[in-house]
């Protein structure tokens, strides 16, 4: 049995990503956060978590809009990029 720590009943996220989809890309981002970070495990998965959902809520709005504003549909793209990649890598 794999000793270390898990995040919220999860595999650890140093353990090769395993089961669906979109937890392999979550655990995956939590890693990634964590290298370029430096954070501990249970704050790498709190920070991928939050800035997963701020990108996939971005793209959601963004496609709800873009048929009728495409420049507000750009203007949201670009305030989450902005914003995620100045909180990315934030300590």
């Amino acid at each position: 049995m794999n000793s270390s720590p898990t995040h919220a009943g999860r595999e650890p996220i140093s353990s090769p990503p395993r089961g669906p989809v979109p937890t392999r890309i979550s655990q995956r981002f939590a890693r990634a956060v964590q290298e370029a970070v430096g954070l501990d495990q249970e704050a790498a998965w709190t920070r991928a978590l939050a800035l997963f959902s701020q990108m996939a809520g971005a793209l959601l709005l963004s496609r709800a809009v873009v048929s009728t504003d495409p420049s507000l549909a750009d203007e949201i793209l670009a305030a989450a990029r902005e914003d995620l990649h100045t909180r990315a890598h934030q300590k």
